[in-house]
């Protein structure tokens, strides 16, 4: 039945581990909930694109820009705010649905996965030889995600029989507090060091935070006053991880608890589509795709190594142009293969 876990039991029932992997494999949603448009949250689009489009700016803009006013554009900060956004949205579908672990795990893999191995080459041709998994540099984040779809199965079996994600949170928030104090970080205070098996330890309770926010629904909240806060706090953990030994390893999931009380406030406030949701559906590319095209069109445009900051505004959007090309020609059809396989897969889930 629908909204319903096949994998519940009752009081004091005893499972094997075996027993307990099948039924995590046999949690079912009845209907085609993570690809359906019936649930698509007005709002979250442009959110989004404000954290594609902060770390395109952090990136391309921010290096130019003289004293404090380079630190107007973050990006750690923005990547949090998608790692909040991120269990959202997976979560969302299945507060009261059941999950279709096979289906579910092959969708969201070709969804992200394509796009990243397209650009991992590309990348090499273009010179940037750091553009990978290993190395971490933009990628790392996409593989904290692929960390926490894998897992999610067992974060939502968890969270229906123990461990509310209220709690499991908690649990995490310790957990990769107490890993970064031990493995430290380096002098900027980098929160991606750890390599491809443990960067997602650090982002793990800004995701699930966003579990817990999909799990407690939206909330209105003063939206200006936290958009504000939002800005100035992700501008000064820069400024900080920059410039002392405070650095994001230790204050992301702390600022992920302020994200989640603004995009609470701000999805309860959206009532209309706004134009930064139609960037919003594209910020994957954007993310991933900003600094290839960058290189671009600065190799399509012959520029100077001499960059002025006009001269960077000029070229934003080219580069955004470029992250749409690559979003019509790569990202699109490769989550429209996901929607189908995703709904032939769950439509076969006994």
């Amino acid at each position: 039945m629908q909204g319903q876990t096949r994998c519940q039991s009752g009081p004091g029932t005893k499972q094997s581990g075996k027993q307990i992997v099948s039924l995590i494999g046999s949690i079912r949603l009845g209907t085609d909930n993570t690809m359906s448009s019936a649930n698509y949250v007005i709002g979250i689009d442009r959110l989004r694109a404000i954290a594609a489009l902060s770390v395109l700016l952090a990136h391309v803009v921010g290096p130019s820009l003289p004293g404090l006013a380079k630190y107007i554009f973050t990006g750690y900060p923005a990547v949090v705010a998608f790692f909040v956004i991120s269990g959202f949205c997976i979560h969302a579908p299945y507060v009261k649905s059941e999950l279709p672990c096979r289906a579910f795990w092959l969708a969201r893999f070709i969804r992200i996965s394509i796009p990243a191995a397209i650009a991992w080459p590309l990348s090499y041709q273009l010179g940037l030889t750091d553009f990978n998994p290993v190395d971490g540099y933009i990628l790392w984040s996409i593989v904290c995600e692929l960390w926490y779809y894998a897992l999610y199965p067992v974060f939502l079996f968890l969270h229906r029989r123990w461990l509310p994600f209220s709690l499991q949170w908690a649990v995490a928030f310790v957990v990769a507090y107490g890993f970064a104090l031990w493995q430290g970080s380096d002098q900027y205070g980098s929160a991606a060091i750890y390599g491809w098996s443990m960067n997602w330890i650090i982002g793990l309770p800004s995701w699930l935070i966003g579990c817990a926010l999909a799990e407690r629904g939206k909330h209105s909240g003063p939206v200006v006053p936290l958009r504000f806060s939002v800005a100035i706090i992700a501008s000064f953990c820069y400024w900080a991880t920059m410039n002392t030994a405070v650095g994001f390893y230790l204050t992301g999931n702390l600022f992920a608890i302020l994200c989640a009380a603004w995009i609470s406030s701000e999805i309860a406030a959206a009532k209309h589509e706004h134009w930064l949701d139609r960037i919003g559906k594209w910020s994957y590319s954007i993310y991933l795709f900003h600094i290839l095209a960058w290189i671009i069109v600065f190799k399509l445009l012959t520029l100077s190594k001499i960059i002025s900051v006009p001269f960077i505004l000029i070229s934003v959007p080219f580069i955004l142009l470029g992250c749409y090309i690559f979003y019509r020609l790569i990202e699109q059809p490769s989550h429209k293969i996901a929607r189908q396989l995703y709904r032939k897969l769950a439509a076969k889930t006994p």
